[in-house]
């Protein structure tokens, strides 16, 4: 059985519910500490230069910082965006992970995606059920339940795996003793021989990569999800610190959007055109090389924020959503939207040009919101307005300054 549709399924509906579960919201200068004799009923949302968690939390756990310790009892997902991550703990959910380096080794209840610089499963880490692992280093010695797939430069095997595993990568190692109940297949420019005392129920299977222009056959619809189920993830958690420490500039964004779709549009497709022309002409001048670097690297950050801001819009008009939102609510909103958009861009023949669109009304939004300073009644957030005459609002974003 295919575990990943249900398993987005049941992503998107935790997101959708989140705002109506009581959450701790943790925003501290210093690095968080959770000891082991304390335990959290609510949502943990923590942004922080590092995290020590060893105490339990009942419930979801989205983290972003530096150096992040998952050492405790999780009661249900865990998302976690660091330089370094180390789950050393229980996640009786799935796991998304991305960071530098990626340490697992505890146990992971359902599926598992990591995402890094390096990833590597200890001997005594366990995944119930699929994994998608991507890294330049990938090392797996502990159990994966169900089907595995590793895309890497170079990746290594030694651990036991329920399913069928695929293998994108140049150089593979697959030691003796290694566990494989299914088939092996794998990409690379090298033959790959197994030890004989490589346990292999099924077949070994070299597939040849295709070019990306000639390949005549689209790829499976596993594979498509699975790539979309990264860049998903990989958006919402990079939607945390924005949403934690821009709240009222996304309001003011979204408030345009909702407003004013064709002037976002037209100042989108300015912006789009001025500042690749800006980055070019700047370095012209004698101290434009560091102000074009800086305008580039501000442009593709609003190129990539621009979809936040449009799946706000979008997932609040679905969810019916008004006034202002808490923070859990905002990031519920945001995943339904991002996920009605990342599904628009993979529609056949229409998608460059939705995606073009979602950029343009984005960025445009994003680029107003800028330049017009806001008002006593805009300087709040939240990101959804409150409509003349509809209920009163709930708490802003947490992290938002009252006047």
């Amino acid at each position: 059985m295919n575990l990943r549709l249900p398993s987005t399924l049941a992503l998107l509906l935790l997101a959708a519910s989140a705002g109506a579960a009581p959450l701790s919201f943790e925003a501290p200068e210093e690095p968080f500490v959770l000891d082991e004799e304390q335990a959290l009923t609510n949502e943990l949302w923590l942004v922080a230069p590092a995290a020590d968690i060893r105490g339990a939390v009942q419930d979801d756990l989205f983290a972003v910082g530096g150096t992040l310790l998952v050492a405790g009892a999780m009661g249900r997902d865990v998302w976690a965006l660091g330089n370094e991550v180390d789950l050393t703990g229980r996640a009786a959910g799935h796991a998304r992970l991305l960071g530098r380096a990626l340490d697992i080794r505890g146990s992971v209840a359902g599926n598992l995606i990591g995402l890094g610089g390096s990833v590597g499963l200890a001997a005594d880490s366990e995944v119930g059920g699929d994994a998608v692992l991507v890294g330049e280093d990938v090392t797996v010695e502990g159990r994966i339940g169900g089907r595995a797939q590793i895309y890497a430069q170079r990746a290594t095997l030694s651990g036991r795996f329920g399913g069928t595993v695929r293998l994108y990568a140049n150089d593979i190692v697959v030691h003796p003793g290694t566990e494989i109940r299914g088939d092996l297949e794998y990409t690379s420019s090298r033959d790959l021989i197994l030890d004989e005392r490589v346990a292999l129920t099924g077949q070994l299977i070299r597939k040849e990569a295709a070019a990306p222009a000639l390949r005549s056959t689209p790829a499976s619809w596993s594979e498509a999800l699975s790539i979309q189920l990264l860049l998903f993830s990989a958006a919402l958690l990079v939607a945390l610190p924005f949403l934690a420490v821009f709240p009222g500039y996304a309001g003011r964004a979204v408030r345009l959007l909702r407003q004013s779709g064709w002037k976002c549009a037209l100042a989108g497709v300015a912006a789009f055109a001025l500042f690749p022309m800006a980055a070019l002409i700047l370095p012209l001048t004698i101290v434009g090389i560091p102000l074009a670097v800086v305008l580039l690297l501000l442009f593709i950050l609003l190129l990539y924020a621009s979809k936040f801001i449009l799946a706000l819009a979008v997932g609040g008009w679905l969810l019916r959503r008004r006034g202002a939102l808490s923070f859990g609510r905002a990031i519920s909103t945001l995943a339904v939207g991002l996920a009605l958009l990342y599904g628009l861009v993979n529609v056949p023949g229409m998608g460059l040009a939705i995606g073009l669109i979602i950029l343009w009304l984005g960025l445009g939004s994003l680029v107003l919101a800028a330049l017009a300073p806001p008002s006593d009644g805009a300087a709040e957030p939240p990101p959804l307005p409150e409509p003349a005459g509809g209920p009163p609002p709930v708490p802003p974003f947490p992290g938002s300054k009252q006047p």
